[in-house]
């Protein structure tokens, strides 16, 4: 597909794209020999700046990774595949803080093609920021050597502001470059009121005149490109938490690196049936691995807060009954992020997250073109319905009840179910919350019953002395307690999903495929 097709389709604005690709190639002209850019860089500067706000129609909040997903969707004209990925790049780093190890576009090119993606979007970022206006008509008078860096003179009316915003996104560009950068808006402007300027901390360019659907909502379009899409968008998730989970005091970034974990394995799993499952096992294994580490940190932070609360339930001088639970569980979380650490420096785990960025950043040899999402959603939403049901066709059975394992297993085929609806909930619309809540409102259940049989396991197994194992025992009966009410609460959230009405539900969001 050519440029000026992606544009038509989605609407860009042409004046403001068009104006950013002449700001951009202007610094390039006129400072490529300072900066070390070579004649290779021309070109993907151009088309990074006609392309960065293509995605603006379809998700203003989110239109850097949207419209790096646009670019990555199909071959573009004279763009071989790595110059895709690169543009694709720049396009996702032109806005908000540029972090490249969270970017599998990124990650998916060699070392010197990621040093000339990040070169690429220095440039769009300083150029799309000296239209911060929207106005067109800021541009660049002159460019000039300083003694510590380059000097660029502007004009326009709304060169002042224009160049402040400029000069909060050329953050990339003196780091990549290494030298200082000075926008020089037009004296006679430098103190106006300017009666047209953008509200404070908000990109005019983000307020789109027409919303578009995402193509990837579009049940005719084929599975694979909606997995890469979903998978692109999980796995930036997981590189955004898997650093902050590290750093062990921020239980939030660990729940959403197990989610984002999660989010992988399932929509790997609904792409086994249009890519090799040989080479998905392998990713499936790397994931299940950070999975498992960060699973271990999670429960223990989720047991914290749950002693931690009914601590600060007991009279005061009932409180120190449970330190001895409190200090174990925090010696385990302790364990369990050394282990975490381990996993993520593996050699193992860098090539993996090299490989599958390389494997999600579009069409290939790997992926099945031809299936699209109507051909395969609907058995596999229906086969796995069948699954759960399995375990109570018209409610749950007593001998079920009575059965932690059997129903920590329902518990995770009822999850199965719910991330599967949600993998094609851009498909499904809000309509997939009318089966998706129920599935909730049933995992919850399970997860609370579930959380007092880990309890009782976790004590029985500490090493404690009379005294102590006595004060837990009160603590372990009081979660006891709340066990026959749980038990009959699910009962009833279960005869929802397995009555005839959700079936109907869930047959409605299929036939509607």
């Amino acid at each position: 597909m050519q440029i000026d097709a992606l544009l038509t389709t989605y609407n860009v604005d042409t004046a403001h794209a068009r104006h950013v690709a002449d700001l951009a190639l202007a610094l390039y002209d006129l400072a490529h020999d300072q900066l070390g850019m070579n004649g290779h860089s021309r070109r993907l500067i151009e088309a990074s700046a006609l392309l960065h706000n293509v995605g603006l129609t379809t998700n203003p909040a989110q239109h850097h990774l949207v419209g790096r997903d646009i670019v990555l969707r199909q071959p573009i004209e004279d763009l071989s595949a790595d110059e895709q990925a690169i543009v694709a790049a720049a396009v996702a780093f032109h806005r908000k803080r540029v972090r490249p190890q969270q970017e599998p576009a990124f990650l998916a090119l060699g070392r010197k093609k990621r040093d000339l993606a990040l070169q690429v979007a220095a440039v769009l970022r300083v150029a799309d920021g000296l239209d911060y206006s929207q106005s067109q008509t800021t541009r660049i008078a002159a460019i000039e050597q300083a003694a510590a860096g380059l000097a660029v003179h502007l004009a326009g009316p709304h060169s002042a502001s224009d160049s402040q915003r400029a000069m909060d996104k050329a953050d990339l560009w003196v780091k990549i470059f290494e030298r200082p950068l000075a926008l020089l808006p037009a004296a006679a402007v430098i103190n106006e009121v300017l009666l047209n300027e953008p509200a404070a901390g908000e990109d005019a360019a983000e307020v789109a005149a027409e919303r578009l659907p995402p193509w990837y909502g579009d049940s005719g379009v084929p599975l694979a490109e909606l997995c890469r899409v979903l998978l692109r968008r999980h796995f930036r998730r997981m590189l955004a938490a898997e650093r902050k989970a590290c750093q062990g005091d921020d239980p939030e970034a660990v729940h959403e690196l197990r989610v984002a974990t999660r989010r992988i394995r399932a929509t790997l799993s609904v792409a086994a049936v249009i890519a090799p499952p040989k080479r998905l096992r392998a990713f499936h294994k790397a994931v299940r691995q950070v999975a498992q580490a960060a699973g271990t940190v999670r429960d223990c932070d989720v047991f914290l807060m749950q002693v931690l609360k009914e601590q600060a339930a007991l009279p005061e001088e009932q409180q120190a009954t449970l330190e001895p639970l409190l200090v174990a569980l925090r010696a385990d979380r302790k364990q369990g992020l050394a282990s975490l650490g381990v996993v993520l420096r593996q050699a193992d785990y860098e090539r993996f997250k090299r490989e599958f960025a390389e494997v999600i950043a579009g069409p290939g040899g790997l992926w099945d073109e031809e299936p699209t999402v109507r051909d395969l959603t609907g058995s596999m939403i229906y086969r796995q319905y069948e699954v759960l049901r399995a375990y109570g066709p018209v409610g749950l059975p007593a001998e079920l009840l009575a059965d932690d394992e059997r129903l920590h297993a329902a518990r995770i085929e009822a999850k199965r179910l719910r991330y599967l609806l949600e993998t094609f909930e851009d498909v499904f619309d809000e309509r997939v919350s009318e089966a998706v809540g129920p599935l909730v409102a049933v995992q919850d259940a399970m997860g609370t019953l579930n959380d007092i049989s880990v309890a009782e396991h976790y004590v029985a197994t500490m090493r404690l002395d009379a005294a102590a194992r006595s004060e837990l025992a009160a603590y372990l009966e009081r979660r006891a307690d709340a066990r026959p009410n749980l038990l009959a609460d699910l009962a009833k959230r279960w005869e929802k999903i397995s009555s005839a009405t959700y079936r109907r539900a869930l047959t409605g969001l299929i036939v509607k495929l």
